[in-house]
């Protein structure tokens, strides 16, 4: 499993686009690799995404602190001119009762958040040998306020009556309903965004996920998709299980093949 993730990095890092459309089932969601560029580059890629009017950016990046004037500008100006936006958070310092209540949550600086909403993105780990995750709060409770996932946050955006009904229908942890791995989203690479290789069909009208692809980046977890036991081999990016977990709220009461 290994091999196969590290062989997807490469990939992506040479700009090669992973598009199975032979075997895609989720046509909503699409998600882009951020690859190693800092704040500058990023900014492009949001802002040639948004020119192409996506319904939906969803940034799995926190952007913790101001850095260099200039990029920063580009950046808050990239972020300002995107319609539907989420940022990720996460829910820290919180205290033990019947319930967990989180006290506080981080994410990016305000600086960076005027034309956005956020989402907490913490994960349920299993008391198993590899803390898989395979389920997710759909909200917590922060300092008696209810705050919401960063994946529900993202799907409220794009289907409201849609994850109104989730919301509605479901208990507050909810088993994940996999779709699938990597195979199963449609997979930009960031030289494919910078290079223009893409177009307004690819990206009109859907969930558009920024994220890191790489293993480096150590954002990978283990799911139940997973067909090892080895806790140094995770099968799934990040930004992968968002994006399962935003097409399961999405389609709610539809008919989607699932694993």
């Amino acid at each position: 499993m290994k091999i196969v993730l590290q062989a997807i990095a490469i990939l992506l890092i040479c700009g090669v686009s992973i598009s199975c459309t032979s075997n895609l089932k989720e046509q909503d969601i699409v998600i882009v690799d951020i690859a190693n560029f800092g704040r500058a580059k990023i900014a492009e890629q949001i802002s040639v995404i948004d020119s192409l009017n996506p319904k939906v950016i969803g940034l799995d990046i926190q952007f913790k602190a101001k850095r260099d004037p200039v990029i920063d500008s580009i950046l808050r100006s990239a972020l300002d001119r995107c319609d539907n936006l989420v940022l990720i958070n996460e829910l820290t310092e919180y205290k033990n009762g019947e319930n967990f209540v989180y006290e506080s949550q981080t994410g990016s600086a305000p600086y960076f958040l005027r034309n956005a909403t956020e989402g907490f993105a913490n994960v349920i780990y299993e008391e198993d040998e590899v803390n898989t995750i395979k389920r997710f709060a759909v909200y917590e409770e922060i300092n008696n306020k209810r705050g919401y996932n960063f994946s529900v946050m993202a799907a409220m955006l794009f289907d409201s009556a849609s994850t109104k009904a989730f919301i509605r229908d479901n208990s507050k942890v909810v088993e994940v309903d996999f779709l699938g791995n990597y195979e199963k989203f449609n997979i930009l690479s960031a030289r494919d965004v910078l290079d223009g290789k893409i177009n307004s069909q690819d990206i009109e009208g859907k969930i558009v996920l920024f994220g890191s692809l790489r293993i480096e980046d150590l954002d990978m977890f283990h799911t139940p998709l997973n067909k090892t036991n080895k806790i140094e081999e995770p099968d799934m990016f990040g930004v992968v299980y968002i994006a399962n977990v935003i097409s399961q709220i999405i389609h709610y009461n539809q008919t989607i093949p699932r694993l």
